[in-house]
């Protein structure tokens, strides 16, 4: 009744290609093959998770994102497999029946990609973030430095693995990423900021002091930069100096939270 019905509602061609198809459906041929797929999806499932973080401690956005991004990854495997597996009956299948089979799973694939894959750079922040939340700080160095080679003059990404680095104890690569995060960014006040402290956190006093003073300059009531200051002249043992800066920046920051009477003019 099936191959009837196909006889009397499609074209010559047509009737052949579908046939074709109805019968490699009801051989054993196509039960082993979906048997072979069956059991190769179950060892790329198995190997997956084995591999992967898992969605332990994910909220709910991060688990979708887990399971769109093994959808996905799946179904790339699936089509690797199938190919193979059709390469390998290539002599016993029509030629047309395993084209459209190929160019059908490849557009497929396209489209689940474009609906459900994350963008690389998410892919990557997100990997990152999770391995150093477990603790496995190798693997969270690997993706954070990735997501600086991806984009290297790209200065939040740059003093992103820069601050990991220092949180794990690699205080010279911190420092040589923060110094490169700077000349990057010549003008970002909180960016000297943090690299003055740590030129002061590694006892160069004198690299720190020209740092301030480039803010300073500019702004000489900054209230931070004056205390960092007023750090580096206490350890020089000048104390004068380190009233007069801790009071400016006593001063401005009183001002800036409106705690001082207002002038009258």
């Amino acid at each position: 009744a099936k191959v009837a019905t196909i006889m009397t509602h499609t074209s010559s061609a047509q009737r052949q290609k579908r046939i074709e198809k109805y019968i490699l459906q009801s051989s054993a041929m196509y039960t082993q093959l979906k048997k072979e797929l069956r059991m190769a999806i179950f060892r790329i499932i198995r190997d997956k998770y084995r591999k992967t973080v898992g969605h332990e401690g994910l909220d709910k956005a991060g688990r979708a994102k887990f399971v769109a991004n093994l959808y996905v990854y799946l179904s790339q495997q699936i089509r690797t497999t199938l190919e193979a597996t059709v390469t390998q009956y290539r002599g016993m299948l029509h030629e047309d029946l395993i084209e459209d089979l190929i160019s059908s799973m490849k557009s497929s694939e396209e489209r689940k990609k474009k609906v459900f894959k994350e963008e690389e750079i998410t892919k990557l922040e997100r990997l990152a973030g999770e391995y150093e939340n477990i603790r496995n700080f190798n693997k969270a160095e690997q993706f954070y430095s990735k997501l600086h080679l991806n984009d290297p003059k790209n200065v939040s990404k740059l003093v992103t693995l820069a601050k990991f680095c220092l949180k794990r104890g690699k205080n010279e690569k911190g420092y040589e990423l923060f110094r490169r995060a700077k000349q990057l960014d010549p003008t970002n006040q909180k960016l000297t900021l943090v690299f003055a402290g740590i030129l002061i956190d590694r006892k160069r006093y004198s690299e720190a002091h020209s740092v301030l003073n480039e803010i300073l300059s500019e702004d000489f009531k900054h209230s931070h930069a004056n205390i960092l200051l007023s750090l580096i002249y206490e350890v020089k043992s000048r104390p004068g100096l380190v009233r007069k800066h801790v009071a400016i920046a006593k001063v401005q920051r009183m001002r800036e939270l409106e705690l001082l009477p207002r002038r009258v003019r």
